[in-house]
């Protein structure tokens, strides 16, 4: 059950940042466009498994530096 949960929390998510990039890409924004430009432009010049290990990778040392804020103060491994 937590499985489908997370799964369509990730699908959600997803969505949402794909037409918020698409609307971005259309939009009459110099700004928005840029900056839509350069996260495609970056993210598919970056091969795919690269990318899923720089998220992995980076996103625990990210959850790590931040739950000392959240109160949090012991070594989280995942």
């Amino acid at each position: 059950m937590l499985t489908l949960a997370v799964s369509l929390a990730a699908l959600t998510l997803s969505m949402l940042l794909g037409i918020a990039g698409a609307l971005s890409k259309l939009s009459g924004r110099l700004p928005l466009r840029l900056a839509a430009q350069a996260y495609t432009t970056i993210v598919r010049g970056i091969p795919d498994l690269v990318l899923m290990l720089l998220v992995f990778f980076g996103g625990q040392v990210l959850i790590n530096q931040l739950a000392p804020m959240v109160g949090y103060e012991d070594y989280i491994d995942i």
